[in-house]
């Protein structure tokens, strides 16, 4: 045993020579003191929230414009032919780390090749929460400006953008959004288009209870969602919206 009695012989060493990954047994590479110092001096004085990679990274951008004198929020509809297509939301996509050097870029470009707006017209102010959402999504959102309120500086693309929505804050700040609950069932499997029972979580195999080798109740799911000019903005749009109030309370 070493510091505080924590057992050396683990399953998990960073001297292993198979590095980052499991031993055969348990004896074949066992966690020494300095592989301990090692982890003591890498723990953070400021953690942040991380999943090892589980959540799949989206950036999104909340644009304000100034339109006759009063602040609104400028959204998008989907394009029909695209993932969510028909649907109110921000500009924004996936954060690539082979092409965007931060978040931050990264939600710049996409409103870029989505709204087909001048770079020079956006100016970002600043960072709010991480949303993280129970499909599995971090959902990293940017505060910022876009400046000018002519329509004809946007060129939304149109396999992305049906159109543009221009909503006074206002109008959130009057408004309280309907609430609704999604029930939530988690399935360890699901039949395909073939009709072939496929089994994403074997959950008798790992020894589980019972209750986990069929379809088992995972709550409920809280859904906001505003009615604005014939369109609905729900979901995680209106949560962002929600997010942008708070910060004038």
């Amino acid at each position: 045993r070493g510091t505080f009695g924590v057992p050396l012989a683990t399953r998990f060493s960073l001297d292993c020579r198979r590095r980052r990954g499991y031993c055969d047994s348990p004896g074949d590479c066992p966690m020494k003191e300095a592989d301990f110092r090692r982890l003591v001096s890498r723990i953070p004085a400021q953690p942040g929230i991380g999943f090892g990679g589980r959540y799949v990274d989206y950036v999104v951008f909340i644009p304000f414009v100034l339109s006759r004198g009063e602040y609104c929020l400028l959204f998008e509809k989907r394009a029909a032919g695209i993932r969510q297509g028909g649907e109110i939301g921000f500009p924004g996509g996936r954060f690539e780390p082979d092409v965007d050097e931060s978040r931050e870029a990264a939600a710049l470009r996409e409103t870029v090749e989505e709204l087909g707006v001048d770079r020079a017209l956006l100016s970002v102010l600043g960072q709010t929460e991480s949303v993280f959402t129970h499909w599995g999504a971090r959902v990293s959102a940017f505060i910022g400006t876009i400046g000018t309120d002519d329509p004809a500086a946007l060129s939304p693309n149109p396999d992305e953008v049906e159109r543009t929505l221009l909503v006074p804050v206002s109008f959130f700040a009057g408004a309280k959004p309907a609430q609704y609950r999604i029930r939530l069932e988690m399935q360890p499997s699901y039949v395909d288009e073939q009709g072939t029972v496929r089994v994403t979580f074997p959950a008798e195999e790992l020894g589980l209870p019972r209750h986990y080798w069929k379809a088992w109740d995972g709550g409920f799911h809280a859904v906001s969602a505003y009615r604005y000019a014939g369109e609905v903005i729900w979901g995680l749009t209106a949560e962002l919206v929600l997010s942008v109030l708070r910060m004038l309370e």
